[in-house]
């Protein structure tokens, strides 16, 4: 059933109140359109989470990778790729280093597990991206 405007917005024929009301109305319908989800590579970044825990080592480092570029779209990308700093596949971890490089001071969680990496990961190269990263990161805070 459609409801005249005037019966809506009895505003007495004053055009500032009736642009005003539109105004508010406007704003309220606005207020409750469900945003989509943030996505990363066309694809939710609630898939790329899940794919963080595949089975399948070159499926979790490109999760890693895409919840690298969702950044902190998502509050659900950075534990998961925290947790990819743990793999057991020295491609994950590496993947997973350059992707909290890019999340910045917010990803200050992580420092302890880049310092554990970067005194005894038995991959060399995962050692050196992540003492990049934390040059990375003691230059922000310095420069602060």
């Amino acid at each position: 059933m459609l409801v005249p405007v005037r019966t809506l917005c009895p505003t007495n024929g004053n055009v500032w109140s009736r642009a005003t009301w539109g105004v508010v109305c406007f704003l309220a319908a606005a207020g409750c359109v469900e945003s989509p989800p943030p996505l990363s590579g066309g694809k939710p970044v609630s898939y790329w989470v899940d794919a963080s825990q595949d089975s399948d080592a070159k499926t979790r480092r490109e999760a890693v990778f895409k919840l690298g570029n969702a950044g902190a779209t998502s509050p659900a990308a950075m534990p998961a790729v925290i947790a990819a700093l743990k793999d057991r596949d020295a491609r994950v971890r590496r993947e997973a280093i350059l992707a909290i490089a890019k999340f910045g001071e917010a990803a200050k969680e992580a420092m302890p597990t880049l310092q554990y990496i970067r005194e005894n990961d038995r991959d060399a190269r995962a050692r050196d991206y992540a003492g990049k990263a934390l040059r990375r990161f003691e230059g922000t805070a310095t420069a602060k």
